[in-house]
């Protein structure tokens, strides 16, 4: 049955189950999968099955000391032993299960998580950890992701987490020299270095993101930025006219049909001035 996937496995034994009765189910299958010792399947008939005999397949799924599967049973089957399941994961310091585990098990050791996680040096779990996970040492978590120095894990920590040191991500970002990670921490963060985000945008010369700072960055440099897109791609040409020139002509039509008749002879009399 490891050929089959688990969403399979679930759909046939639910088959049966429908048809015949869980009963039908535990009489067929239940010792054998008891026999076989597999941590895939005492999850699934637990979950399909009320009444199977969930300490038994609990014991071989701890014994299998696979985190996927301690992580779902702990998940689904009330009663389950948390602490024992708890172990399991941890000692496997697969992240991913580590921060599922965390953030949606009750009562999970939150500060071991977090010790393994910055053990770990992975900024994405750090990242994540100060995301989305309550108690946790902020600034520890957040000095993992500084030195990996990795652009999109500083613009998500710089937008989600509270209180982060803005100008240090903005840095690396900068350093990165990544046109989506300039543009988007342009965008999308308060007091960001408009300019020196842009001068990498535009020095990319990357007509997507040129486009898309122009049109979505207050204070850019909406004459620079059209110069790479004019020069670089047909598409993103039509879209910077359609988008950003003629919403800008329309801007002005509308700020001239609500100017007074007195600037208006401001204008014309400075206009001919010159």
């Amino acid at each position: 049955m490891e050929n089959y996937q688990e969403y399979e496995l679930f759909e046939m034994f639910n088959k049966i189950k429908r048809k015949y009765g869980e009963q039908k189910v535990l009489d067929l299958y239940e010792d054998k999968i008891l026999k076989l010792k597999n941590a895939k399947l005492s999850y699934i008939i637990s979950v399909v099955c009320k009444k199977a005999k969930v300490k038994k397949h609990e014991k071989i799924i701890l014994e299998c000391k696979n985190p996927e599967y301690s992580y779902k049973f702990v998940s689904n089957i009330e009663g389950a032993d948390i602490k024992a399941h708890e172990e399991v994961i941890f000692n496997s310091e697969n992240l991913n299960f580590i921060y599922l585990f965390v953030l949606h098990i009750k009562g999970a050791d939150v500060k071991k998580a977090e010790e393994i996680i910055l053990n770990s040096n992975s900024a994405e779990y750090c990242t994540l950890f100060a995301l989305n996970i309550e108690g946790v040492d902020v600034g520890e978590l957040e000095q993992v992701v500084l030195e990996r120095k990795i652009a999109c894990y500083c613009y998500m920590f710089a937008k989600g987490v509270e209180n982060a040191d803005i100008k240090a991500h903005e840095q690396i970002v900068i350093e990165s020299k990544n046109p989506e990670y300039c543009y988007l921490f342009a965008k999308d963060i308060e007091d960001a270095d408009i300019e020196a985000l842009q001068e990498v945008v535009i020095r990319s010369k990357n007509p997507k993101y040129c486009y898309l700072f122009a049109l979505n960055v207050k204070g850019a440099d909406i004459e620079r930025l059209r110069k790479i897109v004019m020069k670089k791609d047909k598409g993103y040409k039509e879209l910077f006219i359609e988008n950003i020139d003629n919403k800008s002509e329309k801007i002005k039509e509308e700020e001239l049909k609500q100017e007074s008749a007195s600037d208006s002879i401001k204008r014309l009399n400075k206009m001919l001035k010159r």
